[in-house]
């Protein structure tokens, strides 16, 4: 079984991450935090509304409308009360315009906007209800259920790709994916997207905004993961830690498709036929 060596790579598809450990961490209060950094690779920097832009580093809490910042070869993994996880690629800006979530009812909504650059969304409760939207320059997209990837194109036009999972909605046509490996390809301007398969070649392209080498990447040893533990010293922030371990291990202890399809893209850097595997 995969356990604490996926901790940072499965979870959160984080091949390739390195992770900070530095001594310095300072989360957010416990009542405005709305998340929790899990890896980063520097460098990726955070600035919370009416704050300066700071470094990213392990156990430091997000708050709403935070804007998460990757230079060239910076990468950063964030994981939220809901068990949703994010990953912000290479060269990005996202902000985080909303989180709400009450885990009595596990009700709420969340709102990420990307304005450049690349993310991956790994879905947690929110999305079994599709109460997850992704903002670009160009399209408005809501995810119900398993992983998206998103992109800005080069053109000023933006990509959505249902990696795994049910659904991927445009809002403005009402157009739905529902088989896992093919995406939305918006114009530049905005406008109807066109529904394309993505090939092997296109989607290792993609890859290549999160991962800074083939292979499994983000192994923590037991002593490193102590060291993690010790950092955080703020509750709320230990028990999302605590989630992303658990949710790594129930995935690990079932077959799930999505870790077939994780490990080859984590090894080999491409997902061989993705659209074959209908919903």
């Amino acid at each position: 079984m995969i356990r604490r060596e996926w901790l940072l790579g499965v979870g959160l598809l984080s091949g390739g991450l390195g992770v900070a450990l530095g001594a310095g961490a300072q989360p957010a209060a416990a009542d405005s935090a709305i998340g929790a950094v899990a890896a980063v690779k520097p460098d990726a920097f955070g600035a919370p509304p009416s704050a300066n832009e700071q470094t990213l580093v392990i156990g430091a809490g997000v708050v709403e409308n935070e804007k998460i910042r990757t230079d060239a070869d910076g990468t950063a993994n964030l994981i939220f009360a809901d068990r949703s996880t994010l990953t912000v690629g290479k060269g990005s800006e996202v902000t985080l315009d909303k989180f709400v979530y009450d885990p009595g009812t596990k009700s709420g909504g969340m709102v990420l906007n990307l304005s450049q650059g690349a993310l991956r969304f790994v879905g947690g409760q929110l999305s079994k209800d599709g109460n997850v939207t992704v903002k670009t320059p160009t399209a408005t997209m809501t995810i119900r259920g398993g992983i998206g990837l998103f992109f800005t194109t080069p053109d000023g036009g933006s990509i959505g790709l249902l990696f795994y999972g049910n659904a991927l909605t445009d809002t403005k046509t009402g157009q739905e994916i529902n088989r896992p490996g093919f995406m939305f390809r918006f114009p530049p301007g905005g406008g109807a997207p066109e529904i394309v398969k993505i090939t092997d070649a296109e989607l290792s392209e993609l890859l290549k905004q999160f991962n800074t080498q083939a292979g499994v990447g983000g192994k923590l040893s037991d002593q490193d993961i102590a060291l993690i533990d010790e950092q955080i010293r703020d509750g709320r922030i230990q028990e999302l830690i605590g989630l992303l371990r658990n949710q790594v291990n129930d995935l690990s202890d079932k077959n799930n498709p999505a870790l077939d399809a994780l490990r080859q893209a984590l090894t080999h850097g491409v997902v061989g036929n993705p659209g074959s595997s209908g919903s």
